[in-house]
């Protein structure tokens, strides 16, 4: 009778394309800044108070007017290029409003619907660009935008994915 040998566990193809989705699962967390939904913002400075609700229901809260610095997708990624820090100082947790060609459309790991943007002096290889998030309530508006177009988006940035790109959240075709 013949034996057959036992192949370790490291040898079997199943056990590879488990780690490969566990893998993956893991960059999309990365690339996503473990954010899955959007957040939201209390514009109400006050502390939660004891106030009935008819209080609140008569003073209706004027919406926050958002200033938006205005910056090219060019000059945003030689910002960072040059100096991450400054540019963190100067741009992260605030609201921008930039111009620049759409390079990529696309969903990541978690079904987020996103676009990259390049500046007009960006080549076919440069790997860095401005990775713009939109909720789902955006995705008509989306769905008509092809490579090259120039657009102009505001979102909030969130500062550098891994060194690579430059992460917005929350933002809007204009």
């Amino acid at each position: 009778m013949v034996t057959q040998e036992k192949k370790p566990i490291i040898k079997k193809w199943w056990f590879w394309v488990i780690c490969a989705v566990a893998a993956l699962g893991v960059i999309g967390v990365i690339v996503s800044g473990g954010k899955t939904d959007t957040p939201t913002t209390n514009t109400n400075s006050n502390p939660p108070s004891q106030s009935s609700t008819a209080d609140t229901a008569s003073t209706p809260e004027e919406p926050e007017k958002i200033e938006y610095t205005e910056i090219t997708a060019g000059d945003l990624l030689n910002a960072y290029e040059e100096n991450e820090v400054a540019a963190d100082g100067k741009y992260k947790e605030k609201h921008l409003k930039i111009t620049g060609i759409v390079k990529n459309i696309g969903k990541d790991i978690l079904d987020n619907a996103y676009i990259t943007v390049q500046g007009e002096d960006s080549g076919a290889y440069d790997i860095k660009s401005v990775q713009c998030f939109f909720d789902n309530d955006n995705l008509d508006a989306l769905s008509s935008l092809k490579a090259g177009d120039t657009v102009i988006i505001t979102g909030l940035c969130d500062g550098t994915i891994a060194g690579i790109n430059i992460r917005l959240d929350n933002c809007t075709l204009e």
